[in-house]
């Protein structure tokens, strides 16, 4: 990841997140921030801005393809260098299908 200093105190994080819908239909997944703390996301892309940003979003998904998202992540500057979180997709119309990935949110050595 990229972090940048926000001039609330806060420290950005960049991330690339792909998914992938297999299925012949649309779908839309629940987009989760787990395990830190005053955490909040949003895209590049301009469908979740830096205001609306919250710990979750949820994302479309066009059918059998591949979706790119530029994703920002803010944490509150003071904390570990290193913080471990994980990004975690649900499923919106079908709770048992998840998956998550165990990511590093990086601040400036304080």
């Amino acid at each position: 990841p990229v972090f940048v200093q926000l001039s609330d105190g806060h420290v950005r994080n960049n991330y690339t997140v792909k998914i992938r819908n297999m299925e012949q239909r649309p779908r839309t997944v629940q987009l989760t921030v787990a395990d830190l703390d005053g955490a909040a996301i949003w895209t590049s892309d301009g469908s979740v801005d830096r205001e609306d940003a919250a710990k979750s979003m949820e994302v479309a998904l066009a059918p059998d393809a591949v979706t790119k998202l530029r994703l920002f992540v803010a944490a509150p500057g003071k904390g570990e260098q290193r913080d471990d979180f994980t990004i975690r997709i649900i499923a919106a119309d079908d709770a048992q299908t998840m998956d998550e990935e165990a990511v590093v949110f990086e601040r400036p050595a304080q």
